[in-house]
């Protein structure tokens, strides 16, 4: 049933080859949660076949890309052509700016160990322990607060690392890459995954946008060798994360975790599959189902969220949660209850109402049909316009810009990568930088 949305994808992909970017990316990260069910590897049981959802996945895809193509086929101004000669005085002051975040990030982390250690934290070898106190909290401690909204300076500092390690010393290098293991830290202390899935993906993004800043003969010579940070990056986080989804089984409800999953989402694997990954090992047999599973659940759930009354609109509280939250008072939108009566109605409707639902649902349920299409469309030219401007300009925070848009396309399957408080922060602290820097407020001089 979804393979007019994989036919579509791949045309797209094809169509827009030499400009790859944002059009590649999203759909490549639609494709990686499709292709399962599309090729029958995943059979869920609350998924229908009916004929509109494809072709609703296609239009909101369609306006995604539409806003992409749309800022391609506009004439590129040379207003940061001289941006280049500037070069050496912009890296100078960006990294001035990175040395001041760096203790940002680092006091972060402190006040997230702390509230980890003051908060009785399990012993990291329980991770079942640690995420059951984790979920468990009814709120965040002051510490936990404060700390959630100084660690995006980690992924600031681990960024400037990535696309500009050629031209830092030894010393700044590995400096400015120590805030990124408090950062996955943050994983570890939550026995969860986002953060380190979040290091792997900036840590590709900012290899390719440093790639797209070469000369192609430059490139040429040394792809293979600037790749293995993002090669080495991404084995490491992997590892972990199918280490967590090894690790995070109590065995109350089954000694098998990856039968619970299968029983919450009502899915099962086809023959083929399931005999393949059972000959290596119980555990990794479970790994791989929670993966594709993890992955893949968004889509069905989509559908289902699509048949389900949800409401009234809520205006951007369900896509930028932390800002509604700070003004709850003006606006009456708790993004907490918006959640909970979503969870309630799906539950209602016979399926997991905790489940992933894709960030096109909280699209459709802040700005409606005809509204959230044109946030997609405006998403999609934003982001276009966000990577070109990467790809020529000597501003390290239009590079963060494009990498937080790139994430949330990367996100799009699953979630809306700006609900997540590290993300929105780094994206703003970006979009301020930027422009107290162009409107005269930080001196360019030597």
């Amino acid at each position: 049933m979804l393979m007019p949305v994989v036919a579509f994808l791949i045309g797209c992909m094809l169509l827009g080859y030499r400009g790859k970017g944002p059009i590649w990316v999203i759909s490549i990260s639609w494709l990686f949660c499709i292709l399962p069910i599309a090729f029958g590897w995943l059979d869920y049981g609350l998924f229908k076949e009916v004929a509109w959802f494809p072709a609703a996945l296609i239009g909101l895809l369609a306006c995604y890309i539409g806003g992409c193509v749309l800022r391609s086929l506009t004439v590129t101004s040379s207003a940061n052509a001289s941006d280049m000669a500037d070069t050496d005085r912009r890296f100078v002051v960006s990294f001035s700016v990175v040395q001041q975040t760096w203790w940002i990030g680092l006091a972060g982390v402190g006040f997230v160990i702390a509230d980890f250690a003051f908060n009785g934290g399990a012993g990291l070898d329980d991770l079942v322990a640690i995420r059951d106190a984790v979920t468990g909290r009814q709120s965040a401690s002051l510490l936990a607060q404060v700390g959630s909204i100084m660690t995006w300076a980690c992924l600031y500092c681990y960024l400037f690392a990535i696309v500009y390690r050629r031209r830092l010393s030894k010393f700044n290098l590995v400096r400015f890459i120590i805030p990124v293991a408090g950062y996955f830290l943050l994983s570890v202390l939550s026995a969860g995954r986002q953060a380190a899935f979040q290091v792997m993906m900036v840590t590709i993004l900012g290899v390719a946008v440093s790639w797209d800043r070469k000369p192609r003969v430059v490139i040429r010579r040394s792809r293979h060798r600037d790749a293995i940070p993002a090669i080495v990056m991404s084995a490491v986080m992997t590892g972990y994360m199918g280490y967590v989804a090894i690790a995070r089984n109590d065995n109350v409800v089954s000694d098998d975790k990856g039968e619970v999953i299968k029983t919450l989402f009502t899915v099962d694997l086809s023959p083929a599959v399931d005999r393949t990954i059972s000959s290596l090992g119980a555990n990794v047999h479970s790994a791989i189902i929670e993966g594709l599973v993890y992955f893949s659940s968004a889509v069905p759930l989509f559908q289902r969220y699509l048949e389900t009354e949800m409401g009234g609109l809520s205006y951007g509280a369900m896509s930028f949660p932390f800002i509604f939250r700070q003004l709850q008072g003006l606006t009456g939108l708790a993004p907490g209850a918006l959640l909970d009566d979503k969870v309630a109605r799906l539950n209602a409707a016979g399926v997991i109402g905790a489940g992933w639902t894709t960030s096109f649902s909280a699209y459709l349920k802040d700005f409606g049909t005809i509204g959230g299409a044109a946030f997609l469309v405006i998403l999609g030219f934003y982001t276009m316009d966000a990577w070109k401007r990467a790809r020529r300009t000597a501003d390290f925070d239009d590079i963060v810009i494009a990498v937080v848009l790139m994430l949330v396309a990367i996100y799009s399957p699953l979630i809306p990568a700006q609900s997540d408080t590290n993300i929105l922060f780094l994206w703003l602290f970006a979009l301020a930088a930027r422009w107290l820097r162009r409107n005269g407020a930080v001196s360019l001089a030597a």
